[in-house]
């Protein structure tokens, strides 16, 4: 019989930060893209990569950092072959695709973002979900589980630095923050005092975040709130993995965790050593250990976190 022999093939139009990624770069984010939307088949099936660019040497130097680290770990767990890019009468349609993707249209001028924004909290699971909307009204929504245990007010902060954080990357300066979180629009208004020991960090954080923007915080009641609060419960439910129409992600440990460690305590002048000491440092001065495994292992844990200000 005949053997039937499908094809699929994905298309992104990059946008602010990843238009000045480079080349090689570009090819890899490419390469986690499609690894993304074609999860189920990477995960079954040996996939061959045939490319014109060093790309398996490039995601092993020792010398890799960044955002290229991450992709090499999400990458790892595939079994990916790479071999040179011959010929081929498909590159008509490759070129086509790239050709004719759609861009978006960044627009630079002082309209301001709105941010929703809500934090889920059950017996067993915890999530947040962000709707960030431009000025044309395009919607990039995300859903975030944590591996953490957090109530619900802890989960409305995470929801709103998860927020911030997404703005940053993409270069938004002028926000309008909705929550249907009243505690946590008065707390950072300063209508309320906080009166949970465990949301000081929290509130310490967010409002150092918030300072980097042009940015207003507005109550809404819940019921337009709707994408958000969806998306919160979707990252706290049991279905999580099953949905692939928003970008889902995971989150280990709560934001506050490298904030508290690396703050600078003025009352004690020295701090015993932690285990953040080498990614600070790293993530500072861009300096290895001398033992490859070491810089290796090092290079890998800090690829998780980003300093803010020396935090």
């Amino acid at each position: 019989g005949l053997l039937q022999s499908p094809i699929y093939y994905v298309s992104k139009a990059l946008h602010d930060a990843e238009l000045r990624y480079p080349p090689m770069e570009k090819i890899t984010f490419a390469l986690v893209f499609a690894a993304q939307k074609l999860r189920p088949y990477f995960q079954e099936h040996s996939i061959t990569v045939r490319t014109s660019y060093p790309l398996l040497q490039i995601l092993h130097r020792p010398d890799t950092s960044g955002r290229m680290v991450k992709w090499a770990i999400e990458l790892g767990q595939f079994d990916i072959h790479y071999q040179p890019r011959t010929a081929i009468k498909a590159q008509a349609l490759s070129d086509f695709i790239a050709e004719f993707t759609p861009a978006i249209t960044v627009h630079r001028d002082n309209q301001p973002w709105a941010l929703y924004i809500d934090g889920s909290s059950t017996a067993n699971r915890a999530g947040v979900g962000i709707v960030l909307a431009d000025p044309e009204n395009r919607l990039f929504c995300h859903s975030v589980k944590f591996l953490f245990p957090a109530t619900n007010n802890e989960a409305e902060y995470e929801a709103l630095l998860s927020g911030l954080n997404l703005a940053e990357s993409m270069n938004v300066r002028h926000l309008k923050v909705f929550s249907d979180s009243q505690l946590l629009v008065n707390q950072i208004n300063g209508s309320y005092k906080v009166k949970e020991p465990r949301l000081t960090p929290y509130l310490s954080l967010a409002k150092r975040k918030l300072s980097k923007f042009s940015a207003d915080l507005e109550h809404i009641p819940r019921t337009l709130n709707v994408r958000a609060d969806a998306l919160s419960r979707l990252a706290s439910s049991t279905g999580m993995e099953s949905a692939e129409y928003v970008q889902i992600g995971q989150q280990e440990q709560p934001s506050t965790a490298l904030f508290e460690v690396a703050a600078i305590d003025p009352v004690t002048p020295q701090k015993p050593p932690t285990w953040m000491d080498p990614i600070i440092h790293y993530l500072e001065t861009g300096a290895l250990p001398p033992d490859p495994k070491e810089a290796r292992a090092l290079q890998i844990r800090a690829a998780r976190y980003t300093l803010d200000n020396r935090t």
